[in-house]
């Protein structure tokens, strides 16, 4: 109901609406922008955007949707176009976290990490069995062909598994990330 209330006021251009809406969703989102992108400036920068956007296009908000969706769903196709458009920067900052062992010991971020690996590893024991052999084959190293021969499958139905499994595990884990927000209160 609230978000409904909120959601009119954004419509009818309420600045007070539009900054609660900021205060509930900025950090949830951040954390979701940072957890993909792994770089504090991209991140902030994603969550700008999708603010941005949200005000911008406020008369296209239909008050029977939820805001959380709306709000998630942008900063998830965003977020992935930038992926895309800046591939090489974002993989040299994974690359340099792991190199130097970057860990973040804030409480807050030790618990969302908890929270996605708890996530992550429902989702690929939820994965039909096949699928979750190629995966976790290929997540210790396997090639296409060493995949290919221990499942009996050929290495385009393994290259399409894993493509496909990649697609779900990304989706089922952004959503169930989401959703603890929500229960968490945050």
């Amino acid at each position: 109901m609230e978000n409904q209330i909120l959601t009119l006021g954004l419509i009818n251009g309420d600045k007070r609406a539009y900054k609660k809406v900021y205060m509930l969703y900025h950090d949830p989102l951040y954390g979701m922008a940072y957890r993909y992108l792994r770089n504090n400036q991209l991140a902030d920068d994603a969550v700008q955007d999708i603010f941005v956007k949200l005000w911008t296009e406020r008369k296209k908000l239909d008050e029977d949707k939820s805001l959380h969706g709306f709000l998630f769903c942008s900063l998830k196709n965003h977020v992935l176009n930038m992926i895309r458009n800046n591939a090489r920067r974002i993989k040299r900052n994974y690359e340099y976290c792991d190199y130097v062992g970057i860990e973040n010991t804030d409480p807050e971020n030790i618990l969302i990490d908890s929270n996605y690996n708890e996530i992550l590893n429902n989702a690929i024991e939820s994965l039909p069995s096949l699928k979750k052999e190629i995966f976790l084959l290929r997540s210790k190293g396997a090639s296409y062909n060493e995949i290919s021969e221990v499942t009996g499958c050929s290495i385009n139905t393994v290259k399409s598994y894993l493509h496909q499994t990649r697609n779900y595990l990304r989706e089922y884990v952004f959503c169930h990330f989401n959703e603890n927000d929500i229960k968490n209160g945050k």
